[in-house]
């Protein structure tokens, strides 16, 4: 099973992390990539209040961040948690997922 999982939303990230955790754990097969755009990138800089828990995931989930965001908020991928990836644009990288038959999850 492969599963992209999008999160979008800042003020949800303390939830949508959590549910990946859970996720993760509870398809321990599954290959899993989540997907940070929007405000939500915030939630994987280094120094975000989430940086231990994203660490902690990244031996399961493949963490993404999108560039256009990042460069929005006047950030580099050099900001992000060491091991977290860079697309150039989150929806871009979701619709690709998709159409290669990855199974959505927006959290």
């Amino acid at each position: 099973m492969r599963i992209v999982v999008q999160i979008a939303d800042l003020a949800r990230a303390a939830q949508s992390i959590a549910s990946l955790a859970n996720l993760a754990a509870g398809l321990r097969d599954a290959e899993i990539e989540a997907v940070f755009h929007q405000d939500a990138v915030e939630a994987v800089l280094r120094g975000s209040p989430y940086e231990e828990t994203i660490r902690g995931l990244l031996g399961r989930v493949k963490i993404v961040a999108c560039a256009a965001a990042l460069r929005a908020r006047g950030r580099s991928p050099q900001d992000l948690i060491d091991g977290v990836g860079v697309v150039e644009a989150g929806v871009v990288e979701l619709a690709k997922r998709a159409s290669e038959g990855w199974l959505y999850l927006r959290l």
